[in-house]
């Protein structure tokens, strides 16, 4: 009774403002428990993600195989269980190629280096040859070989927690039940729309990733199929990950002796292309507005869940995004955000 009354002697303003700093401060409180609690939320997360994936194949086995619920999700665990697995030896593999050849790069640097020096007309602006020969490589030599055990470490903490994401997909499909969600619902407009954005993400990325990978196959690229899978993998970060997958292979190129000038041009041109021909063209086709969200707030939700959980959470930032929008879609408070996150500023002025 008390509480009512100290409610009703607030004033609708300072209510308003009192649930601002209640969000603020929950919020708050939020990103700390996801930093210090990211070796279990990242792998859950992940396989809540799969789970979506594998969701559809479940539904396609009960309703034109006619198969019983539980043995569809006996097979589909069967089928994630097998794609994870073809997954990690690929990468593994890949990781070892790269492993093998990072011992190489530094006597080729040193080459690259020599052979750059020696052209350059340096004795008119008083400097000489070896000295600066010795200063490139004293911060240069090992650079490529670092880049490439860099990345190739990154992987191997990526799939580290793969077995985890294993477990937790497997009890999210034994514990899932038929959809019994209403069309509208906060559950419902989730799942659909993260459904929907995974699915193109995931068709537009691995054409991508093909075509890459066979186009610097035939232009006798070192790790042609290593760049391919990458390419796949990173065109999951939006803007960031095109530009970051159509550079990597650039270094292998110019560090290989065999391989003509212009043959070095077309493995930067060619997979610009591709990326852009489908960057522009095919995949906003497909993808649609499915996220709906502006292009500020995916740079900033990638520059926040990198700082946040690394790398995984650069591939997690735009559907995590996502999801957080259609909440706050729901919250009659937070409307005012969801429509700033998808970039509406003119229903904000004509609502003033």
């Amino acid at each position: 009774m008390d509480y009512n009354i100290a409610r009703m002697e607030i004033s609708p303003k300072e209510y308003r403002f009192q649930t601002i700093c209640l969000f603020i401060l929950s919020t708050f409180a939020i990103c700390v428990g996801m930093y210090y609690l990211k070796p279990v939320l990242i792998p859950f997360i992940l396989s809540m993600f799969f789970t979506m994936m594998l969701t559809p194949v479940i539904d396609f086995l009960m309703k034109f195989l006619r198969c019983p619920r539980k043995l569809a999700i006996l097979l589909t665990i069967m089928l994630g269980f097998l794609l994870i697995s073809m997954f990690f030896l690929m990468i593994s593999a890949s990781i070892g190629q790269i492993t093998s050849y990072a011992s190489d790069y530094p006597s080729t640097v040193r080459q690259l280096l020599s052979d750059t020096v020696d052209k350059l007309p340096l004795e008119r602006f008083g400097m000489e040859k070896e000295e600066v020969t010795k200063r490139f490589l004293e911060t240069s030599a090992n650079t490529v070989g670092n880049m490439m055990k860099g990345l190739a470490s990154t992987l191997v903490s990526v799939l580290s927690s793969g077995f985890l994401v294993l477990i937790f997909m497997i009890f999210l499909l034994l514990g899932k039940q038929p959809p019994q969600h209403k069309e509208g619902s906060i559950l419902h407009s989730i799942e659909s729309r993260i459904k929907r954005f995974i699915g193109a993400m995931f068709f537009v990325s691995t054409l991508t990733g093909v075509l890459v990978g066979v186009a610097l196959m035939i232009l006798g690229v070192k790790f042609a199929f290593v760049f391919g899978i990458l390419t796949i993998l990173l065109n999951f970060i939006p803007n960031i990950g095109s530009i970051v997958a159509t550079v990597l292979p650039i270094p292998v190129a110019l560090l290989d002796p065999e391989m003509a000038t212009w043959v070095k041009v077309l493995v930067f041109v060619i997979p610009t292309v591709i990326q852009l021909g489908i960057g522009n063209i095919l995949q906003p086709k497909i993808l649609g507005d499915s996220l709906q969200l502006h292009p500020v707030v995916i740079l900033m939700s990638l520059v926040f869940f990198g700082m946040m959980w690394g790398i995984v959470g650069m591939f997690l930032a735009s559907p995590i995004a996502a999801v957080v929008k259609i909440i706050l879609e729901k919250i009659e408070y937070t409307q005012t955000i969801a429509q700033l996150m998808s970039g509406d500023i003119k229903s904000l002025s004509t609502d003033e």
